[in-house]
């Protein structure tokens, strides 16, 4: 009887470490604000990806690298965290960009 008690108490502690590592796993990346600049672009140059492990130091990595776009006046990440994963949010205003007249 003992020994099942300890079985399933070993059960319980390998999948509350399974859970508990989940909660690190990016499962989905979305630009809010975005206009005129198409979302497959912005993500080509992001390092972190959906389902890897989040990294806070990539995160900031991957903000510099689209503040070095000069696209956005500003940009705002969201990092939503939940049971089932990490929902990485950045809000974007885009530069508006007003090319010159001719001069009649």
């Amino acid at each position: 009887m003992k020994r099942k008690g300890i079985i399933c108490l070993l059960g319980l502690f390998f999948i509350l470490i399974s859970v508990a590592q989940q909660g690190g796993i990016i499962k989905s990346i979305q630009f809010k604000g975005n206009k005129r600049t198409k979302e497959a672009y912005l993500k080509r140059f992001l390092t972190l990806k959906e389902g890897l492990k989040y990294d806070s130091i990539l995160h900031q990595s991957d903000i510099q690298q689209l503040k070095n776009l000069q696209l956005f006046y500003e940009l705002n990440p969201i990092i939503n965290d939940s049971l089932g994963g990490i929902h990485l949010v950045y809000e974007l205003k885009e530069v508006i960009i007003q090319l010159p007249t001719s001069i009649l």
